[in-house]
This record gives C-alpha cells, sequence and structure tokens, in this order.
C-alpha cells in the first residue's frame, strides 16, 4: 500500500460503522496527532544553516502545505540552474538563493511536494512516459498554486521564474487550454524534458525516436491526471457558483472565507460560512491524492460515484437516519441548489400550479428566490460557464409556479408574533388551494439571525386538511438542529434542506436534500429531470436508485463538491463524538458569555431572537434549544440625543474592517493597544437587514458558535489542557473581536471614506489570507 492510500485509509475509519466510544477515541486522536507529529526534518550534514532553517520553517507555516510535508527531509544546496531535485522518495534538496525570497521558495516547495506525492501514490514504473506525465501533472499543480497566489505574490513568482522554466509554463498554459489530445505536440513533450532534471534525472541521452514513440502515452497518461493535478484549494473552489470566486487582493471569497485554513484569523462566522480548518484540509487533500492513482488507472469516475455514495452513507450514520427507513439523500453544491429539487418533487406528476411560500426573505440566502421558482439564481453555475440570473432552467415549467414571501419582522425590526404568522401561513395556503393550486411551504427552521417559522402545529394541520396538496420542506440550512429534531422532521414527512457549511463549520458549498420515505416513494414515477438540471448537478450526487431520474445529467463527478463534502464529514463527525451534556454545557456557557459582553458594550444593542419552538416538548434538554447566533447593531458615537445605529451599507464596512488588518489606516494619535487590535483578523457572520429607520435599511452583525467551537472545546489541546481553559480561550478572543468593532467605531471617519479595496497594504503578502 502507497503512502497517500495509507493516509487515506487512516481517515475512512471514522466513517466505519462503530460504537461512539471507538468514533470518539479516532476523533481523539486525530486532535493529537495532529498537533503533536513532527512536519518535516533537515539532513544530518552540515550544509543547513540556522537561517536556511528559518526560512524553511516561515515558509512550511504555510497550512495548504501541512498535509504534504510529513517524513519530508530537507537539504540546502547551491544547485546553480535548478530551484529544487529530489533526492530520495522523501527528500528534497533546495537551491539557496530561492530561499532568499520566501514567496519563491514556496512555489518551488508546492511543486517538489507534488512530484513527492506523485512518485509516492502512482506504480512505481519507471518508463520515459510515466517520468513525463508525472513531471507535467506536478508542473500543473504548481502553476495552478501559483495562479491561486495574491497578486504581488505572484508577480513576484513569475519575475523570477528560470529562463527555462518561463518557456515550459507558456507551452503548457497553452496545451492544457486545449481540450484536443494530439500526438503532434511532440515539441510540447520534448521541452518538458527539462523538468526531468527536477528529479535527478539525465536527459542528454534520450533519443528523439524515444521521445516520439513516448508522445501518445504520455499525453494520454496527463490527461487523465488533469482534472487531480491542482492543489486542494483548487479543487475545493470548483463546482459551485461565483460565490467561491476568490479576490485576487485578498485571497477571500464573497462570504470572506479562504479555500486554505486561516489559523491566524479570529473565527466564529458559521452562520454564514467559514475558512476551512487545518484538519478537514488533510482530510481533502489525502483524498485528492488517493483519487490520483484511481484517474492513473482509468477507473477515477467508478471511484467518484463510490466515494459519493460513501458520504450520503456517513450523513445517515451520522444521523443515525436509519431510524427513519427510506430516506434518500441528494447531495448539492448548496443549500440554494437543493431548492429546485424540493419544488421538483412538490410539482410531481401534477400539471397544476404551484404557490412556493418562502418565510423572510430578508434572512435566507440571497438567491432563493429565483430558485424557488426554478431560476437560474447567479450568473455561474456550478456545470456552466455562463447562465443568466432569473432566467428559467432549460425545460423547467416556471410558468407554472408562483413565489409568495412571509416576512418574520416587521418594518421596525420587531418580530411577528406566533398568532400573526401562523394566520398569515393558513390565509395564504387557503387562498392558493382555493384558486385550484397545489402549496410548498418552508418551514424556517432557523433563520440569518437565528428565529424560524411558521409553528409546527399549524404546519401539520395544514397537512392534515389537504393531504395531497401541501407539501413542506425546512430550510435547515444553519443545520442548528439535534438528531432527534431532524428525525422528527422527516418523519412527518418533510423534506429537509440542509448544508455542513453553516453549524457544521464544513467548507462553503457543501449542502444536501433529505427527502423522507413519504416523498421518496414517489420519486421513481416522476418523469426525468429537465435538462436544465445539468448546470447544477451531475448523474451521481443522486442516489443510485433514482438513476432514471437523472437520465439527463452527466456521468461525471463535481471533484469539488466531493471533496467539500469530505472535509465536512469530519467536521460533523467530530461534533457528534462530543457528550450531549458537554455540548449543552459548552454552547450554554459560551452563549451566556457572548450576550453578557454585547449587553455590557456601549456601542452594540443586542438583536432578540427566541428559539425557534420545533415540537419537541417534553423530549429534554437539547444543545438545538440554545441561542447560537448572537446579533447586534452597532451604534455611531455622535453627540446626538440617541446614537444612531449604522445603516446596513456602513455595517458592511464594518465588517470588512473586522476581516482584515487596517492598522495603516488608523490615525497617528491612535494607542499601541488600537493598533494591536486593528491588526487582527475577525470573520463573523455577513451583515442583515433587521429594520427601516427613516428610509434606509439597519443592519446587525453576527457573531455566531459552530460545531468547531464545540470539538475544539472538548479536544483541541492547543487552546489549553483542559475543557474549561479551552472554553475560556475562546471566550478571550471574542472579546477581541468587540474590542476591535469598538476601535473602529471610534476612527469610523478615518475608515469608512477609505476605499478598502484599495486600502490593502502593498507587499502585505500570504497572511493577507
Amino acid at each position: 500500500m502507497n503512502y497517500s492510500e495509507t493516509n487515506y485509509n487512516r481517515i475512512t475509519k471514522q466513517d466505519l460503522p462503530c460504537s461512539p466510544e471507538i468514533t470518539r477515541k479516532h476523533v481523539q486522536r486525530t486532535f493529537k496527532e495532529f498537533a503533536s507529529r513532527p512536519l518535516y526534518s533537515f539532513s544530518p550534514d552540515n550544509s543547513v544553516t540556522a537561517d536556511d532553517r528559518l526560512v524553511v520553517a516561515s515558509v512550511c507555516k504555510r497550512p495548504e502545505l501541512r498535509p504534504l510535508l510529513r517524513n519530508i527531509v530537507f537539504s540546502i544546496d547551491n544547485l546553480h540552474n535548478l530551484p529544487f531535485i529530489l533526492l530520495s522518495d522523501r527528500g528534497i534538496t533546495i537551491d539557496r538563493r530561492v530561499l532568499k525570497t520566501p514567496v519563491l521558495a514556496a512555489f518551488h516547495l508546492r511543486h517538489a511536494l507534488e512530484l513527492v506525492t506523485l512518485r509516492s501514490c502512482l506504480p512505481d514504473e519507471r518508463s520515459l512516459s510515466m517520468s513525463l506525465a508525472v513531471a507535467m501533472a506536478a508542473f500543473h499543480t504548481a502553476l495552478s498554486y501559483l495562479e491561486g497566489m495574491i497578486g504581488q505574490e505572484r508577480i513576484l513568482v513569475r519575475d523570477n521564474f528560470p529562463a527555462w522554466e518561463q518557456r515550459i509554463a507558456g507551452i503548457f498554459r497553452e496545451y492544457t487550454g486545449n481540450e484536443e489530445v494530439e500526438t503532434e505536440h511532440s515539441a510540447l513533450v520534448t521541452d518538458c524534458l527539462d523538468l526531468l532534471r527536477l528529479e535527478g534525472q539525465e536527459i542528454q541521452d534520450v533519443r528523439t525516436e524515444e521521445i516520439q514513440s513516448a508522445v501518445a502515452t504520455t499525453l494520454k497518461r496527463l490527461k487523465a491526471l488533469l482534472p487531480l493535478s491542482c492543489p486542494a484549494e483548487h479543487l475545493l473552489m470548483s463546482g459551485g457558483d461565483s460565490r467561491l470566486i476568490v479576490d485576487d487582493e485578498t485571497g477571500l471569497n464573497t462570504y470572506g472565507c479562504s479555500p486554505r485554513p486561516r489559523p491566524w484569523a479570529i473565527t466564529f462566522s458559521s452562520c454564514t460560512a467559514s475558512s476551512i480548518s487545518d484538519i478537514a484540509f488533510q482530510e481533502a487533500e489525502w483524498l485528492r491524492q488517493s483519487l490520483l492513482l484511481d484517474a492513473w488507472k482509468g477507473s477515477l469516475i467508478g471511484r467518484c460515484e463510490a466515494e459519493l455514495q460513501h458520504i450520503r452513507g456517513s450523513i445517515s450514520r451520522v444521523f443515525e437516519l436509519e431510524q427513519v427507513p427510506g430516506t434518500e439523500i441528494i447531495l448539492t453544491p448548496s443549500g440554494t441548489d437543493s431548492e429546485f429539487y424540493a419544488l421538483y418533487f412538490a410539482m410531481g406528476a401534477s400539471e397544476h400550479r404551484i404557490c412556493n411560500i418562502l418565510i423572510s426573505s430578508t434572512e435566507i440566502g440571497s438567491g432563493t428566490v429565483y430558485a424557488a421558482g426554478g431560476r437560474h439564481y447567479d450568473t455561474l453555475a456550478p456545470h456552466s460557464c455562463d447562465v443568466e440570473a432569473g432566467m428559467s432552467l432549460e425545460g423547467f415549467p416556471c410558468h407554472r409556479v408562483g413565489i409568495s414571501t412571509l416576512e418574520l419582522r416587521h418594518n421596525n425590526g420587531a418580530l411577528l408574533t406566533t398568532d400573526e404568522l401562523n394566520s398569515a401561513t393558513e390565509t395564504l395556503v387557503t387562498k392558493a388551494i382555493n384558486k385550484g393550486e397545489r402549496v410548498l411551504i418552508h418551514l424556517l427552521d432557523c433563520s440569518k439571525t437565528g428565529i424560524g417559522g411558521p409553528g409546527i402545529d399549524t404546519i401539520r394541520e395544514l397537512r392534515r386538511k389537504h393531504p395531497a396538496l401541501v407539501t413542506v420542506v425546512v430550510d435547515a440550512a444553519q443545520m442548528r438542529l439535534g438528531r432527534e429534531s431532524l428525525r422528527r422532521y422527516l418523519g412527518e414527512g418533510f423534506m429537509v434542506l440542509f448544508t455542513a457549511s453553516k453549524f457544521f463549520t464544513g467548507p462553503p458549498f457543501s449542502g444536501a436534500l433529505l427527502v423522507p420515505p413519504t416523498v421518496a416513494r414517489e420519486v421513481p414515477g416522476l418523469d426525468p429531470l429537465p435538462p436544465g438540471f445539468t448546470s447544477y448537478s451531475t448523474r451521481w450526487d443522486l442516489p443510485h436508485v433514482w438513476q432514471k431520474l437523472a437520465t439527463a445529467l452527466e456521468p461525471e463527478a463535481n471533484l469539488g463538491l466531493l471533496l467539500r463534502w469530505r472535509s465536512a464529514i469530519w467536521e460533523m463527525t467530530a461534533f457528534h463524538s462530543v457528550s450531549s451534556s458537554d455540548k449543552y454545557r459548552t454552547l450554554k456557557t459560551f452563549g451566556k458569555e457572548i450576550l453578557r459582553m454585547i449587553q455590557d458594550s456601549p456601542d452594540l444593542n443586542l438583536v432578540m431572537a427566541p428559539p425557534h419552538e420545533r415540537g419537541s416538548r417534553g423530549q429534554g434538554v437539547s444543545w438545538d434549544q440554545l441561542p447560537s447566533i448572537f446579533t447586534f447593531l452597532v451604534h455611531h458615537r455622535n453627540e446626538a440625543p440617541v446614537r444612531q445605529p449604522l445603516s446596513y451599507d456602513e455595517t458592511c464596512i464594518a465588517y470588512r474592517c473586522l476581516n482584515m488588518d487596517v492598522s495603516h489606516l488608523l490615525p497617528i494619535q491612535a494607542s499601541d493597544r488600537e493598533y494591536e487590535l486593528a491588526r487582527k483578523r475577525c470573520h463573523i457572520g455577513q451583515p442583515v437587514r433587521i429594520q427601516q429607520e427613516g428610509g434606509r435599511w439597519v443592519g446587525g452583525l453576527r457573531i455566531a458558535a459552530g460545531a468547531r467551537l464545540v470539538s475544539g472545546v472538548e479536544f483541541d489541546d492547543a487552546l489549553g489542557e483542559t475543557p474549561c481553559e479551552r472554553l475560556e480561550t475562546e471566550i478571550r478572543t471574542v472579546r477581541i473581536i468587540l474590542f476591535k468593532l469598538s476601535v473602529i467605531v471610534k476612527y469610523w471617519t478615518d475608515l469608512s471614506e477609505y476605499d478598502l479595496c484599495k486600502g490593502i497594504k502593498p507587499g502585505a503578502g500570504y497572511y493577507l489570507y
């Protein structure tokens, strides 16, 4: 068994059917191994100086390199025209001159580590075609890594390329942009022979006829490897929509997240999205390595199909869905994509119009209104280059869909009473049915600010009165509900739309639709999905038993979705390895302290959010009965009798200031402590519109507790020796967020008038992410 397979098999143990105690021990061991194992070492000779070690250590702190560094042995030498040479299976000699530019060293080290990975996970075949394919695939990964660097870093690396690498990069980019693999690309292969020198191979003895005979085999093998010949962070951004695209200068997407781990940032953003954790990223990278062998053998599609089915099985095990037999799972890039399936199933085989009732348009996903009508909701779809937002999915009968929206708040921000909301729901449903329409009701389990509705008793009564006409989908995208609550929804016959990228802090864009047995039984009788679904799903995203439904979909895999879900399964497993009492205790203590800090701050005003009633009375205490999203308004510091809260647009500025280093924007009179706080990167929930005042929207910011908080308090020794110490560490970091927010409000004039997109310090470097 090769090195990558060993890594991957170690992590898949968490998905095997086993006792909770065994799973807990596995999670605990993974945390400890991650924190304690040596990443790399240096050769015992005297060629490595103390300065060399410091530079290598600095480069190796890049968290995306960590899963590749295990058992690597470094040496340093003067290599003249080469940036590095592989000495052995896991030995790398780096050119001393490369180390003078750490960003350049990072690029070349990523290239070297990919070569080591490929040599360890692919068959030990020493043919020319094999060597060339490996060399070219590794260089492709290095070029992809370069494209993922922020602008200043990318320019610096390109300016310092060796001349021969620049030439190969230009030829290689032209080749990989061409889908045709033709045998006349012998010039490409000839140029790429220079790459073999990086592996210590002599190239002067290779004859022209040998190259010509190896061309076809090399290019065929290379084409098989290319889908996975890119860094894991590159794949994690694929197979979604424009929300996954990162900014060229900040390295962050529209959620404020990085596809790489971001351990230097303070993160309580789970009500929006979170940057991937170190261990979850390790899982994604190790799965990528494992899939490389399948790509080499030509069995990638079959392996991906099996992996996606494995993920559905893991979800079922985590939530103990065997207690609701017959439940099926569709994997989707995001919760918004799940809306298409919920609507299609609700329409069924009927030709009637359908009224789709959404709850609280300002507190659900921004694209939901379009998706709930069977329309493209973005300009980029997971499997289409460009689409037009608002246009119908091809073949989808959008003309039969009407959208109604019930808001949970009055214009002044006050919540509707339970009676008001339930009455409005009954009125809408009755009106639609009297018009001869079917109804799809969204039951909002938890909104962006932690509220929900309508009441489940009202939904049950409507279903009792109109069993054939009313379908229910629970919007549980936040996933702030326990196993028992989830299973109750499915037992009621409700579809459940959820993501693992909110509360569970998995990578953005890991969604699913849980289809209860009562709905699943009707699915085989439906017509195949309309062609428009090909923009959002592949055949293997659906259960195998529904392949007739998926005939229009492509028989391929969404590699980004696969890696994101693999990472999310780790977070879900780690969270559910914590006992119910400890989950409850951690979230209750954390919530109590956050509420106190918000209420004690003169700059903030708490927005109350009573927990949503899920019909679980008499079930005992559970963590999902506790508040875990804490929303607050931020006030200007002015001399007016009544301090005005920041508008929604102003809150967006404060949010961006929190998530970046703004110390260079502070005035000279700011204190050292204020400069220190301004340098902190604090990622919290995106602003949400709360109320209208004088014709403007007032925005609220959110601090959210997520699964990673609970598992970290339980297992992560890096936070402290005991759970109590670890929880106090997390609470202290929240204080830093609020202290920085006070600095932002104090110097609001200086910060709000500056173009934050252009206010990034030149040369700020990698730690801008």
